[in-house]
């Protein structure tokens, strides 16, 4: 974290310093001080933008809230924060305008001034971590600052995502706490777009990686069991494999992406590489079905039967703890068996209204098996009350 702290007193400068100092040494890259806001302007003006300014308000040449302006009016990304005296709080209110983070009264208090670096460090650190995780996973050919891979690329990882299915601003809580419990690993959270979903990633430097992944899982328990015993949610987690290095975070979070639709195959609730298996005997048997007869009970109308054999397939597929990627790959082949039906049916030129095809289907979409299930199953009914409603006009 790079600091700029700007008073004409010296020595408050130099206490607010070493205090800052105390504070954290390791988590201070570089530490600046100016006697007015004039210099901190040329400074930065050669491109020396630093994380987090501390500016008193009454300085010569350009004072506190000129030094506030410049930053707002240049839309600076920094952290700004005013010292300043009971006296001049009207200065403090003023600041704010200019979207100052807070005030800091004279004479300042340790305590006060580590819980503002505690909560300004989190802040910049999780940025850092977002903007790195987000332009690794998102984006093509992203550059990165020093700053931001020396953070990332000290510590063993592993990408973990929790599913939770609830709007619920508690999760988080939880997790933190879980983390907190075994106290073996660091914890930083990314942006999700998904309002369900939170992405983490999980660091260490110490532990080997059976261990680290150990007292992951371990937290992630913990985690499970205290959010349905305190808020009576139920939760997935799905954990990847430890990796190093940054250009493997795009390979760990697709894996826990994947890793994650193991949820469909067994409700435990934590998902590790383990859970990846190769297709099994019963594969060829459950699609060759599907193909032959499935189609057979659309075309005829036949929902109970179409349903029943989607219901017997998905069990044995559920039963035999088949692979996520034959799940994924019997749903499609049943989809696209419903669209071959929707295509015989949209050829009949007396039809005036024409089928809508249905879209593939994103398992990441559904909570759990049931509600899969329970989807695909409502596509099967639709598409055979079609050809139930063709079969009574021809009658007629």
């Amino acid at each position: 974290m790079n600091v700029i702290v700007a008073d004409d007193e010296y020595y408050a400068r130099k206490a607010l310093i070493k205090m800052i100092k105390d504070w954290g040494q390791d988590n201070i890259e570089n530490i600046w001080d100016f006697e007015n806001g004039q210099d901190v302007v040329n400074f930065m003006e050669k491109g020396n933008i630093p994380d987090v300014i501390f500016t008193d308000i009454k300085m010569p040449v350009l004072d506190g809230l000129g030094l506030l302006e410049y930053i707002s009016k240049k839309k600076l990304n920094v952290h700004t924060f005013i010292i300043s005296v009971y006296s001049e709080f009207s200065y403090a209110q003023m600041g704010m305008k200019y979207g100052c983070k807070d005030y800091i009264l004279k004479p300042i208090d340790r305590t006060e001034l580590n819980k503002t670096l505690d909560k300004v460090y989190d802040e910049i650190k999780y940025k850092s971590f977002e903007h790195k995780f987000n332009s690794l996973v998102y984006e093509n050919g992203p550059k990165y600052s020093d700053d931001v891979d020396k953070i990332l690329l000290k510590s063993k990882y592993s990408i973990c995502i929790i599913k939770h299915f609830y709007k619920n601003a508690d999760i988080l809580k939880f997790w933190n706490e879980a983390v907190k419990s075994k106290n073996m690993f660091s914890s930083y959270l990314f942006n999700s777009s998904n309002e369900n979903e939170l992405v983490l990633l999980n660091a260490n430097d110490t532990l080997n990686n059976d261990d680290f992944l150990k007292y992951q899982i371990k937290a992630a328990d913990y985690f499970i069991k205290q959010i349905k015993n305190e808020l009576k949610l139920n939760a997935f987690i799905s954990i990847s494999d430890v990796y190093e290095k940054s250009e493997n975070i795009k390979k760990a979070y697709l894996e826990s992406k994947m890793l994650m639709n193991y949820r469909f195959i067994n409700e435990k609730g934590i998902y590790t590489s383990a859970y990846f298996n190769e297709y099994s005997k019963y594969d060829n048997e459950i699609l060759s079905k599907i193909k032959l007869s499935f189609y057979n009970y659309i075309l005829n109308g036949n929902s109970y039967d179409a349903v029943k054999l989607l219901d017997e397939c998905l069990k044995n597929i559920q039963s035999a703890k088949i692979s996520v990627c034959f799940l994924n790959d019997f749903i499609s082949c049943v989809i696209s068996t419903i669209n071959c039906a929707v295509d015989y049916l949209n050829d009949d030129e007396s039809k005036k209204d024409k089928v809508k095809y249905i879209s593939p289907i994103d398992l990441n979409l559904y909570s759990n098996f049931d509600s899969l299930k329970a989807a695909t199953s409502n596509y099967v009914y639709s598409i055979c009350h079609e050809f139930e409603n063709k079969k009574i006009k021809l009658i007629l």
